[in-house]
Parts: C-alpha cells; sequence; structure tokens
C-alpha cells in the first residue's frame, strides 16, 4: 500500500484513483494515517462478504462465539421485594 500525505493527494487525485486498482492508497496527515482509498471491486467485496457473513449468524452461534465467554460476573442483587410509593 502506498502511503500519499494529503497534499499529494489533493494534487494528484486521479492518480490515487487510478493505484487503487492494484492496491489500497493510504492517506496521512501529519506522518499519521487518516484514510485509506480503496477499489470499488474491493469494496464491494468486501460489504459482500460482511453482509454474508451478517445472514448467517444466529443468535445461538453469535454468543457461542462471543469474546467473553468464560467472563464471571458479579452481579449483587438486593433482597427487598418492595419499594415505597408516596400515593
Amino acid at each position: 500500500m502506498r502511503a500519499w500525505n494529503i497534499q499529494d493527494a489533493k494534487n494528484r487525485f486521479c492518480q490515487i484513483i487510478k493505484d487503487t486498482e492494484n492496491a489500497p492508497q493510504d492517506i496521512c496527515k501529519n506522518g499519521k494515517s487518516v484514510a485509506v482509498i480503496i477499489s470499488r471491486k474491493e469494496y464491494n467485496e468486501l460489504l459482500d462478504k460482511n453482509l454474508k457473513s451478517h445472514d448467517e449468524v444466529n443468535v445461538v452461534d453469535f454468543f457461542r462465539n462471543s469474546p467473553l465467554i468464560g467472563l464471571e460476573l458479579d452481579i449483587d442483587r438486593s433482597d427487598i421485594t418492595y419499594r415505597d410509593i408516596d400515593l
């Protein structure tokens, strides 16, 4: 992935769009990556993969694959079975 500083990206936008056919393009501001430009084809592939993965997961599988499995919660419940109500 090629990195472009933001000023060069503004000046060479057409070149960046062309280069996305070969690889994603990284846009940097003050030396830090702030955006990635990808081709429409790659975007559609990511979108399709993401939608399919959401369609195939049911709630049981979701909880079975949770990263929180095995986490023990210490939940204290109040023993009070009533509350005062002003009428």
